[in-house]
């Protein structure tokens, strides 16, 4: 009996730890000093606008960019730019918003807005002078349109 519990404890520390040594081989990107021409980083706006033009059907203008890194794969060579740009969307009141935008070979993989406090958390509570943001805002409260009748009892 104590052989049997001996041996289903060693199965399962066994089984424990098995898992532990998953390693993604995929991101094996490692950083490297930054070349981008004015041309490739014009293509990456162009790609990151059209994007967000698909995704909130919004027109929107790229101001300004802020920081391109730029990471190299050791086993494909691959080439990953990962960018942050300031775009003004000028549908309805124009608001300026933050884009971090991931590229892959030159081809736009992931555009996410600007961070704020949580999808889940209350929004009535951010303020501009928050110490940290940490956590990315939801599509689906990004791309949500008040109707007139919200906008007419604002006013008030």
């Amino acid at each position: 009996m104590r052989l049997a519990v001996l041996l289903v404890a060693l199965a399962v520390v066994y089984l424990l730890t098995k898992g532990e040594g998953y390693q993604d081989t995929r991101e094996t990107f490692q950083e490297v000093k930054a070349q981008v021409t004015p041309d490739e980083n014009n293509t990456m706006i162009f790609q990151t606008q059209q994007e967000i033009t698909k995704q909130l059907n919004v027109c929107c203008h790229c101001v300004g960019t802020n920081k391109i890194q730029m990471y190299k794969d050791s086993q494909t060579n691959d080439i990953k730019h990962v960018a942050r740009y300031m775009f003004m969307i000028m549908t309805g009141f124009p608001y300026g918003t933050a884009v971090d935008a991931t590229f892959i070979n030159g081809k736009l993989v992931s555009a996410v807005l600007q961070k704020v406090t949580g999808a889940d958390s209350d929004p009535s509570g951010i303020t501009p002078f928050r110490d940290s943001i940490d956590d990315y805002m939801a599509y689906d409260q990004m791309a949500e349109k008040p109707s007139l009748k919200e906008l007419d009892d604002t006013s008030k």
